[in-house]
């Protein structure tokens, strides 16, 4: 395996792995294994095919356990993980495929708009300020900003229609839009 690191000035540290070790049965597929990814990082996790390599990113995103080790992230990080292959509800349209995140900013959207509708506002003013933190406002036009410039222009498109790597770029965007510190992608395409 083969990590290779580009690395600017003092960065600020976003997550420490301390003797990871990962198996399947009597397969060992890393063992002891420790690095850290700093703040302005890119990495590129090079290996054969069978190796781990999506096995310690799913670890990192918390898809899975591992035997022992530690993985600590920075306590306000926010985290981003293309998956390899994504899959998305064939029915659903590119602009609700990506208002169905489990982003902070489509559930604050989701309480405001159920307000809204029950018009029951306790809790409004908070609810409020929190969208504003959020940039909950504008959403919708920098998912539309975002896939344009990832080439997905028809929003009504179903993603059942999309072609894989049509697929991969909505699933981009929905990571891009959630702006995380340290974005993990999964063979991503070109």
């Amino acid at each position: 395996t083969f990590v290779h690191k580009i690395r600017k000035g003092m960065p600020t540290p976003l997550l420490q792995i301390d003797k990871l070790t990962k198996s399947f049965g009597d397969l060992v597929l890393f063992s002891d294994i420790s690095f850290g990814i700093a703040e302005g990082d890119k990495i590129g996790l090079i290996a054969p095919n069978g190796s781990g390599k999506t096995t310690l990113l799913n670890i990192l995103s918390g898809k899975e356990p591992y035997e022992s080790g530690r993985v600590v992230f920075r306590n306000d990080i926010r985290l981003a993980y293309l998956e390899q292959s994504p899959v998305f509800d064939p029915e659903m349209t590119v602009l609700e495929t990506c208002f169905s995140t489990d982003s902070e900013t489509v559930k604050l959207i989701a309480r405001y708009e159920e307000m809204i509708s029950s018009g029951n506002q306790k809790g409004l003013d908070e609810l409020l300020v929190h969208m504003d933190l959020h940039n909950a406002w504008d959403y919708e036009q920098r998912i539309k900003q975002i896939l344009t410039q990832l080439k997905i222009t028809d929003f009504h498109q179903k993603t059942g229609e999309l072609s894989g790597g049509q697929v991969k770029r909505v699933a981009l965007a929905n990571v891009l839009i959630s702006e995380p510190e340290l974005l993990i992608m999964d063979e991503p395409t070109n």
